[in-house]
């Protein structure tokens, strides 16, 4: 029995669109996925003279929680490995600590600001 007889031709034509248009959402959102995740790597700068920040403490952050970290080098420069879905927070004594997503693919560049704050 040919069930496929019996609709016609335009809407076989259409099922079978419909399903190959899924198949490719489908195996985008996977690639997606996969993207958010990996190494990330960078330079943290000083926003009044824009020089390079040692030691500056880099923590992925993933459900408010503090999951791995590095610091920078002495050239301000990080690299680590960051799950999807998490982000990066960045801190320093006398600098506004502020959290980023992470970029995945390009070197990222972060700028600190002196905190204002009067003793």
């Amino acid at each position: 029995m040919n069930l496929v007889n019996h609709y016609p031709s335009g809407l076989t034509r259409m099922i079978g669109t419909l399903a190959v248009w899924l198949v490719c959402v489908l195996f985008a959102a996977g690639s997606a996925s996969a993207q958010n995740s990996g190494t990330v790597n960078g330079v943290v700068l000083d926003e009044a003279e824009h020089l390079p920040m040692p030691g500056v403490t880099v923590a992925v952050m993933k459900g408010g929680k503090i999951v791995t970290g590095t610091s920078t080098n002495l050239d301000g420069e990080f690299s680590l490995s960051v799950p999807s879905g998490a982000k990066l927070r960045f801190s320093y004594i006398g600098y506004a600590s502020q959290e980023v997503a992470p970029v995945f693919g390009k070197s990222m560049e972060v700028v600190m600001k002196e905190e204002s704050e009067m003793m």
